[in-house]
């Protein structure tokens, strides 16, 4: 099983004095970390962006109105 995420920040958030390439880069790591633990199925995406969200937002280094764009894509393989 393989999840490939991709997550752009909104160039919108320089207004509000934010990077936007650092909680896009962030909510991807959180994502990847919390894939490699195994423990989210391949059902289970929202889930899993929920969780690494929710990880991004206890780093309470992003301001409140963030703005994002983010895809979590699961592939299975099956052994033909």
């Amino acid at each position: 099983m393989i999840f490939i995420g991709i997550s752009d920040g909104a160039g919108g958030n320089l207004m509000y004095g934010y990077d936007p390439r650092l909680f896009s880069e962030s909510l991807m790591r959180n994502c990847s970390d919390l894939a490699h633990t195994e423990k989210y199925s391949i059902t289970e995406p929202k889930r899993l962006l929920c969780h690494a969200f929710d990880c991004v937002q206890n780093e309470n280094c992003f301001g409140m109105f963030i703005f994002f764009s983010h895809l979590v894509l699961v592939l299975k393989f099956k052994k033909i």
